[in-house]
């Protein structure tokens, strides 16, 4: 087998949603929020998982290492997705775990929340982000001190 078969089948057998993650993509797409993806993991891998997690259905739009576009920090998938779901740098808002998904918020002029629980080895705190939540329950509440200011 070659490494992405072995790194496919071990991301869909082991990748589980975060505490609390159903219940606020139930929420914010309730709220009328357009959801996205932005990630440097291969699409076919990253459409498989959230197809095996049954989270495939609140994402309008998944923007992948495989589609032909630099990869963040660059911010050219961040700018792909804002326009596949129909929205602008000034309405949108990045959620990450990494000092990547920071840089290409900051190029895309879009605010950025980073979670403590994420994959980065640098401490969450040390990315600077706009907001770092511990759990996701802590998601809508930054999200609406944001949208103040």
């Amino acid at each position: 087998a070659s490494f992405m078969d072995i790194y496919k089948s071990a991301s869909v057998a082991r990748t589980t949603v975060y505490p609390h993650g159903r219940e606020l993509l139930s929420e914010l797409r309730r709220d009328g929020a357009k959801l996205a993806i932005c990630t440097n993991k291969p699409l076919s891998i990253t459409e498989d998982v959230l197809v095996k997690l049954g989270l495939r259905e609140f994402f309008q739009a998944v923007v992948g290492g495989t589609d032909e576009l630099p990869k963040k920090p660059d911010p050219a998938m961040l700018r792909e997705a804002l326009y596949r779901v129909g929205s602008t740098p000034d309405r949108a808002v990045m959620v990450g775990d990494s000092n990547a998904d920071v840089g290409a918020a900051r190029a895309a002029g879009v605010p950025v929340v980073v979670v403590s629980f994420g994959y980065s080895r640098v401490p969450a705190q040390e990315l600077g982000a706009d907001v770092v939540i511990d759990s996701l329950a802590e998601l809508k509440r930054a999200l609406a001190d944001l949208r103040k200011g």
